[in-house]
């Protein structure tokens, strides 16, 4: 839902993170900063709090 070029600070992430019922899977191409803001996604998508 978001792109990500550098590390995400808690507000990057609160507004690119897709609301619960509409994300199933989250896909994070790349690495490093990437691959955290996709697991950060994934866990904001199934517990809508936050960061």
């Amino acid at each position: 839902m978001g792109e990500v070029t550098e590390e995400a600070s808690p507000p990057q992430l609160d507004a690119g993170a897709p609301p619960s019922e509409a994300c199933r899977t989250v896909i994070a191409i790349g690495g490093g900063s990437t691959l955290d803001a996709g697991k950060a996604f994934s866990t904001l998508a199934c517990h809508p709090l936050p960061t």
